[in-house]
């Protein structure tokens, strides 16, 4: 893989790791929102100082921007998940138990609808 489209994958991955959209990298950076945008991208060319500087805001080495690492499922992860994961990483106990069983009622749910919609479609194709 080429090595800019290593640090594109890298950037973005690491920026959402760290729960940041592109504008808030932007102005933790100081850099503007069309340049992070261009390095996630396709970038042709990243020059050493701005290398250094995304570094610090996202409190990575240069090197981490490099690394073929193998890609995560979470890498998708849309940031405004990682944002709401750390708030409720950081509500008391109760609240997080409360929130837990709720998302597995509702995951519950729609795969008690999804095995019933595919019983439909069987019950469709046998007649």
């Amino acid at each position: 893989m080429d090595i800019n489209k290593i640090f594109s994958k890298n950037l973005e991955r690491l920026r959402k790791l760290r729960g940041y959209s592109q504008r808030e990298l932007a102005k933790k950076s100081g850099l503007s929102h069309r340049m992070i945008n261009y390095y996630e991208k396709d970038p042709k060319s990243i020059p050493m100082n701005k290398l250094e500087i995304l570094a610090e805001a996202l409190n990575v080495t240069i090197a981490d921007f490099f690394s073929e690492k193998i890609s995560n499922p979470l890498d998708d992860l849309d940031v405004r998940w990682i944002k709401k994961i750390i708030e409720i990483k950081n509500l008391p106990e109760a609240d997080r138990k409360e929130i837990n069983r709720h998302i597995n009622s509702l995951i519950k749910k729609h795969l008690l609808q999804k095995k019933q919609t595919e019983q439909d479609k069987t019950k469709i194709l046998e007649y």
